[in-house]
């Protein structure tokens, strides 16, 4: 008998996980297979995000661990240390996103193993391909190249429905970009405790289809707590409650104010919404602030932030599948708001941090809103300078992009068409093998730091115009000498 799951099931699988959520449960599953490395390769064609593949060198998987690895819901003993919990990740974090998932993995002297789930098969009768010892056999031999393991796990998430499929290229490779930065960010943040220690390397890597070129990018620890002074120098702190007769031990925290960094700023515009409790479940970030109703969110408590371990309120804590947000219960709540050392209490860290907040408002300096830039970088690093300059809409944005020039210039300043353009024979100079929309970021961020109130003038006098006339003359003086520079030199009397 078959009893065949309901397709609405099999529909909302997942629908909670974006791609880096769904990334973030992937590594998550390299982790508790003692991966030391996992590196994930974004394959695009003609622009467009058509394949995404997550490699580790784990302990891999035999036939009968992979069958239940494919299982929905399959349910085994999960030690305290494994980030797993459901046996949906796997499942959930691929078909959130693509209709179709493969996995093929090698066990240290065991024959390499391949199966395939497709969305149609699984809402119909969870029908999944076993795929041939020759195709799993050369998969292995693709992992191996990469990780050089002998044991290890290579998924391969196609068909995507959460990528752009329009029809400009220019959309299509912004697209692609971002959401490679996004990934990085989200796990530099989740999993900066494991990145920190060493016990995992994390890489992304972007080819083209039929493409073997590989300069894949170490993803770097974002640490929520990361500031190099407290902005109070009484804390941090450690303050303590009772929870079922067990302690609770809340680690908190004051960041200096006027921060600007992206440890401070996390995912959210200015780091007002980064406020809140922290909770980290085997070093893996789980719930990344908020006060899960202990209390509200305040702008003068932007700088507090607490460290809360899972396992010391793990009856209390109630987590989703996707393991992006938690429930607290009502008894978790009372223990955090009584939470005490001495006679310091979570009241007087509140109050502390809206000290340092309300301190730093007096002496706050406003900078002037700057004119926008629109395209030729990318969305982060376009968010980062808004950020930090503040874009105004009273001016008309600006561009900055590679073009060909009829001269030897290096740039060019175009004032009727807002866009700085940039002589397209010296491109390779910067990006090297690699080029997009996007690219030679500090270039670019430069240029704009630099022309950016000239462009705001209504009437760009003789002055302005002779800084542009000298800053062109400049700069491709400049640009010749590092050619020069980088040239072999020749014999020498």
């Amino acid at each position: 008998m078959i009893l065949q799951p309901d397709p609405r099931l099999v529909a909302s699988l997942g629908a909670n996980h974006s791609i880096p959520t769904a990334l973030a449960d992937l590594v998550d599953n390299a982790i508790d297979a003692q991966a030391a490395r996992v590196a994930i390769n974004f394959v695009a064609h003609r622009h467009r995000l058509v394949q995404i593949e997550i490699i580790d060198d784990g302990i891999g998987m035999d036939h009968q661990t992979i069958n239940g690895a494919m299982t929905l819901g399959h349910q085994r003993t999960y030690h305290d240390h494994e980030l797993g919990h459901f046996g949906l990740g796997l499942k959930a974090a691929a078909m959130g996103n693509a209709r179709t998932l493969t996995v093929f993995s090698t066990r240290a002297n065991t024959q390499p193993v391949g199966r395939r789930l497709k969305s149609q098969d699984m809402a119909r009768d969870y029908s999944c391909e076993v795929i041939s010892d020759a195709a799993s056999t050369k998969a292995d031999s693709s992992r191996t190249k990469i990780l050089s393991s002998n044991q290890g796990t290579l998924i391969e998430i196609s068909d995507l429905t959460s990528a752009y499929n329009g029809k400009s290229d220019e959309e299509a490779q912004i697209f692609l970009e971002d959401t490679i930065q996004d990934v990085r960010h989200h796990l530099g943040i989740i999993f900066h405790r494991i990145i920190e220690s060493g016990t995992i390397e994390i890489t992304t890597d972007q080819t083209a289809r039929k493409c073997s070129k590989s300069l894949p990018t170490k993803v770097r620890p974002i640490n929520p707590f990361g500031y190099s002074q407290s902005g109070n120098p009484n804390w941090p702190l450690t303050l303590s409650a009772q929870i079922d007769g067990e302690a609770l031990n809340l680690r908190c925290h004051i960041w200096p104010a006027k921060t600007k960094s992206a440890q401070f700023r996390l995912n959210t515009q200015n780091g007002v919404d980064a406020q809140g409790i922290y909770v980290y479940r085997g070093d893996r970030l789980i719930q990344a602030g908020g006060w899960s109703n202990v209390m509200s969110t305040k702008r003068n408590y932007q700088l507090a932030r607490v460290e809360l371990e899972f396992e010391e309120a793990k009856d209390h804590l109630k987590m989703n599948p996707e393991k992006s947000s938690l429930k607290f219960s009502p008894e978790l709540n009372r223990a955090i708001g009584r939470a005490s050392r001495n006679s310091t209490n979570f009241q007087t860290f509140l109050s502390s941090a809206e000290s340092v907040m309300s301190e730093a408002s007096k002496r706050n300096h406003v900078r002037k809103p700057s004119i926008p830039i629109s395209k030729g970088i990318s969305q982060p690093l376009k968010r980062a300078i808004k950020n930090e300059v503040g874009f105004s809409d009273i001016y008309e944005p600006i561009s900055i992009r590679w073009k060909r020039l009829h001269t030897d210039r290096f740039v060019e300043i175009d004032f009727r068409d807002r866009t700085i353009n940039l002589n397209n024979r010296y491109r390779s100079w910067f990006t090297g093998e690699r080029s997009g929309i996007n690219d030679s970021p500090i270039l670019k961020s430069l240029l704009y730091l630099l022309t950016r109130e000239t462009f705001q003038l209504e009437n760009h006098s003789a002055r302005a115009k002779d800084d542009i006339s000298m800053w062109e003359e400049v700069l491709s003086s400049a640009l010749m000498d590092e050619i020069q520079t980088r040239e072999p030199s020749g014999n020498q009397d």
